[in-house]
């Protein structure tokens, strides 16, 4: 699964990123840092995935393809670093959002999807919230 993971991320930074707009790379100690901080734990695929490919930068092409297919998506318009991980998590905390999520990545209204940091397994699907 995380080898999936991996090359799903990877296919999506190729078809949605700008080439010179690379995925921004990311340290095993940030997410281990921003684990830490919120006392919660990231799916181990996601930290293979991202560990690897790092975060990808969609373009607005992403959103254009949703709107034009009429598909029923919500876009990735950022992928959160781990210092956004963590103030976004703990800024939405207190507008609501259940302690045992984490946010990782925003819509284009700045919904949030997130990842239960307490069960943390490869198996637990995406929250959009």
């Amino acid at each position: 699964l995380r080898a999936f993971t991996m090359q799903l991320l990877a296919s999506f930074a190729l078809k949605w990123c700008h080439p010179d707009y690379r995925p921004l790379p990311i340290q095993g100690l940030q997410l281990d840092e921003a684990e830490s901080a919120l006392g919660l734990s990231l799916p181990p695929a996601y930290r293979t995935a991202v560990l690897e490919v790092g975060l990808p930068r969609p373009t607005a092409s992403l959103l254009h393809s949703i709107v034009e297919t009429n598909a029923d998506l919500h876009d990735v318009a950022e992928f959160l670093n781990p210092a956004e991980i963590v103030l976004s998590t703990q800024e939405w905390r207190e507008l609501g959002l259940p302690s045992h999520l984490i946010a990782f990545a925003s819509d284009c209204m700045g919904n949030l999807f997130g990842f239960d940091g307490l069960k943390a397994t490869d198996q637990d699907g995406v929250w959009f919230y």
